[in-house]
């Protein structure tokens, strides 16, 4: 009996020795102490709840701000190079537009052109055949006349022949006839010219109709090379519109790529997407 109030007062030793040490408020700059010994309580006032939350806040606030300027300085240049792409691809349409209407113009000017050729060479050539059926008809009828006239010198021989005593009807029959064959030879010389010269004209026109056939060849080819050269615009177009969709798409998957990287920052400080949404 006397040694219990010894156990009695080294057990009260022992339990102030391991008294647990005062908790202090986890607010910003403040150094109260908590009441009671609990170990959920934090903070001691809503103000200094306030205060740390708005802290917290804060310090996720500058990567979430540097992460959005990041985003804003790799969209500035993409939508630059769209706006690029896109004033080329405007001019390149206007240019096209133009060579368009200017290599129609040029190829329906070198249509009209081969079909006035065309009708030229035609009513030359349809002249030529008139003048060369003229030519054979006249001299058809110099024939005939020089015939007709052979047939009145042999009807004057023959009638000198019948009438040695007419002496004076026979010279005036004689002078006729060779006054008809004259004339003869002169339409027949007459003839032959005209005969040469639609002969003259007949090659000048069969060179002029060469011409025209070389110059409608020369436009045909003109009017290949300017579709050709069509042909290379709208490719070319087609391929800077396939250049721009690529660059819009790259665009567009920027912003994307930026907003799941925000997301995931989010997610691994903890944070809720509410809060993502209202930084957004």
């Amino acid at each position: 009996m006397a040694s219990t109030p010894g156990k009695t007062e080294q057990t009260g030793q022992n339990g102030t020795d391991r008294q647990e040490p005062e908790l202090r408020c986890a607010g910003p700059g403040c150094t109260k102490a908590l009441p009671g010994r609990s170990s959920r309580a934090k903070y001691c006032s809503d103000a200094c709840r306030a205060a740390a939350y708005r802290a917290r806040t804060t310090a996720h606030a500058a990567p979430v701000a540097n992460a959005l300027l990041r985003a804003h300085d790799l969209l500035a240049p993409l939508l630059a190079a769209g706006e690029q792409w896109q004033a080329a691809q405007d001019a390149l349409r206007a240019q096209l537009a133009e060579l368009g209407t200017g290599a129609l113009a040029q190829v329906e000017a070198a249509e009209q052109a081969a079909e006035e050729a065309r009708a030229a060479a035609a009513a030359a050539e349809q002249r030529a055949t008139t003048a060369a059926n003229t030519a054979t008809a006249q001299i058809a009828a110099a024939e005939q006349a020089r015939t007709q006239a052979e047939t009145a010198r042999d009807r004057a021989e023959e009638r000198e022949q019948d009438a040695w005593r007419q002496v004076g009807e026979h010279q005036n029959a004689r002078a006729q006839a060779e006054q008809l064959a004259a004339d003869a030879a002169d339409r027949q010389r007459q003839a032959e010219h005209d005969h040469d010269a639609a002969r003259q004209r007949t090659a000048e026109l069969t060179e002029l109709h060469a011409t025209a056939t070389a110059r409608i060849a020369e436009l045909e080819q003109q009017a290949d090379d300017r579709q050709r050269e069509l042909t290379d615009l709208r490719r070319q177009l087609q391929e800077q519109e396939v250049q721009t969709r690529k660059a819009e798409q790259e665009r567009d998957l920027v912003p994307r790529q930026a907003t799941f990287a925000l997301l995931t920052i989010f997610r691994r400080r903890g944070l809720s997407v509410l809060r993502f949404r209202q930084a957004m």
